[in-house]
């Protein structure tokens, strides 16, 4: 019963300070990674559907040493950034991580929760 308050009251502060599900949990570099259940290839693959339907246009995707890096450009302006990384993870139920490219930070609000919602 403890370890169900702990969750909400990580939950419910969480919440309040604006804090990501990332940090919520605990997870390494909450603040440069934004983690995923998906694999890598399904991640990009969300990706690029996520930027199909909200006109964002996918220049690139290629594997780098890093991981796969995907090139975009916004005609909408929505997009704040021109990259990002998708690597695998060994974070325990996570398989796949994404990051905006090469800043080190972790994806929007709103990319996170399409990406999420597609894999």
């Amino acid at each position: 019963m403890r370890t169900l308050a702990a969750v909400a009251l990580a939950l419910t502060l969480s919440a309040c300070s604006g804090a990501s599900i990332d940090e919520a949990y605990g997870l390494p570099d909450p603040f440069e990674w934004t983690y995923f259940h998906g694999e890598p290839a399904d991640v990009v693959a969300a990706l690029d559907d996520s930027f199909n339907q909200t006109g964002i246009r996918v220049e690139s995707i290629r594997n780098e040493q890093e991981g796969v890096v995907m090139t975009i450009s916004s005609a909408s302006g929505r997009a704040d950034f021109s990259q990002i990384l998708v690597q695998p993870t060994d974070v325990e139920d996570y398989s796949a991580r994404a990051q905006i490219y090469p800043q080190r930070d972790p994806l929007p609000r709103w990319l996170e929760t399409q990406v999420s919602g597609r894999i």
